[in-house]
């Protein structure tokens, strides 16, 4: 009975199922410089990758209840890089704008969206302030985002 109690709790230590980890997470209002400018809200998420690219799909980003597109990069500097391997830190980064329209990443050609349609509800209900969705193997998985830091709003020239 004691082999069987350790053989177990071995495995639960071992055998980890998540597949991303959130290291770090924050938004930033911002609001242009110019007259008539626009304004809104910039949402940035760091994710250690706990597996490769090749299996692993981010597929939807929840602010609340709204559905914001996304933009994936591996260099908070660059975007267009998707790809990936084990242990890499990876950014998603979703925007809000004032009005209510989104501006994400088309997934089929990776050119800038921008839409202002009836968003649908999330997958679940969950307690925090995000939801990533993502997949691996084909099996969808869930990130929920406790917590948001809220940095100090920026006047964009």
């Amino acid at each position: 009975m004691k082999v069987l109690i350790f053989s177990f709790l071995a495995l639960c230590f071992f055998w980890k199922t998540d597949k991303i980890e959130l290291i770090q997470s924050y938004s930033q209002d911002w609001i242009a410089g110019v007259p008539d400018g626009n304004n809104g809200t910039n949402y940035m998420f760091s994710i250690k990758v706990l597996k490769s690219s090749e299996h692993l799909m981010f597929d939807e980003l929840w602010i609340g209840d709204e559905k914001v597109p996304f933009r994936l990069f591996t260099d908070i500097h660059t975007t267009g890089n998707t790809s990936f391997a084990k242990n890499d830190t990876i950014f998603i980064r979703g925007q809000i704008i004032a009005d209510n329209s989104f501006i994400g990443q088309d997934k089929k050609t990776n050119e800038p969206e921008s839409s202002d349609a009836t968003m649908p509800s999330p997958p679940f209900e969950y307690i925090g302030e995000a939801l990533i969705v993502y997949s691996y193997r084909g099996r969808q998985k869930y990130l929920v985002v406790k917590d948001i830091e809220k940095k100090k709003s920026q006047i964009r020239p």
